[in-house]
């Protein structure tokens, strides 16, 4: 069976599915380049190439500063992957999503974690997630940052480092 519809409205004649709604944008990068150091932002990244296209144009990415195709409401993932790098602790890894609404002029943290790691050569991950409103394509835009107090490497064996958006609605 086949079902065609051109619109779906509620009992008040207006339409029940937003147009706009159904404008999606899926899109995932990982981190290309091994770092032990801090990355403010990252700017080494790729999109995911194997089975995987990006949905509604995709994010575009220049210098690590991520720019959003269209208005609207986006989840947006970051999931970094860290060892101590051959021994000790490091009790300050940070993970953290940038936004901005002025092209980079002023930032906020949209999303941000602090773990550590207690002994030498153990790997270890975290994920942070952060709804984003982007209702200016030219000026609100994320990025996304590493450090660590002594010595963590940031790994991208596997796409263990990577980034992912979804735009879930209209902006607001």
């Amino acid at each position: 069976s086949v079902l065609k519809v051109d619109t779906i409205q509620n009992s008040s004649g207006t339409d029940a599915i937003a147009q706009s709604q159904l404008a999606l944008v899926v899109d995932q990068y990982y981190m290309t380049t091994d770092t032990s150091n801090t990355q403010t932002p990252i700017t080494a990244w790729t999109r995911t190439a194997d089975n995987f296209s990006a949905i509604g144009g995709g994010m575009s990415v220049s210098s690590g500063l991520f720019t959003f195709p269209r208005t609207g409401m986006y989840k947006v993932y970051f999931h970094v992957t860290y060892d101590e790098n051959g021994g000790g602790s490091d009790n300050n890894i940070n993970a953290i999503i940038i936004g901005t609404s002025d092209n980079f002029s002023t930032t906020f943290n949209a999303a941000a974690i602090q773990t550590n790691i207690t002994s030498g050569n153990t790997r270890s991950n975290a994920t942070i997630m952060a709804f984003f409103n982007c209702s200016d394509t030219s000026n609100d835009k994320i990025r996304f940052d590493i450090s660590s107090q002594s010595n963590a490497q940031f790994g991208t064996s596997s796409r263990y480092t990577m980034c992912s958006f979804e735009r879930i609605g209209d902006a607001v």
